[in-house]
């Protein structure tokens, strides 16, 4: 079992100090855990957000990654996996590097609302 809060990893059965980190959002250190997860042996990786960010992010490290990663998104009904291994391969390493700044250019992982409606 692995922990993360505030600066610090730490595990219960092996030294993590490795992944500290002073990364704010936790969709950039999911990444950074998933690889030193695959390169400590992991086989298989399931990166679950809400967050089409961290699709992206996953996709642009998915050759760091365990070939049988998934990316688990959704609630309820609308929960769904998907595999960006094809999803990688379809667009190449160009347009699969490129998504992370398309995705933050887009401004894609900004919704706005106001206070007290849904």
């Amino acid at each position: 079992m692995v922990f993360a809060w505030g600066t610090h990893c730490e595990a219960t059965n092996k030294e993590m100090h490795h992944l500290d980190s002073n990364q704010e959002e936790a969709d950039t250190r999911l990444l950074l855990h998933a690889v030193d997860a695959t390169a400590s042996g992991a086989t298989t990786i399931e990166i679950v957000s809400p967050d089409t960010d961290v699709f992206a992010l996953s996709s642009r490290r998915y050759s760091d990654l365990c070939p049988e990663s998934l990316f688990v998104t959704g609630k309820g009904e609308r929960h769904r996996e998907i595999r960006p291994g094809p999803i990688v391969c379809a667009l190449g390493p160009e347009k699969t590097a490129a998504l992370p700044g398309f995705h933050a250019w887009g401004r894609a992982d900004n919704t706005g609302s106001f206070a007290g409606n849904n």
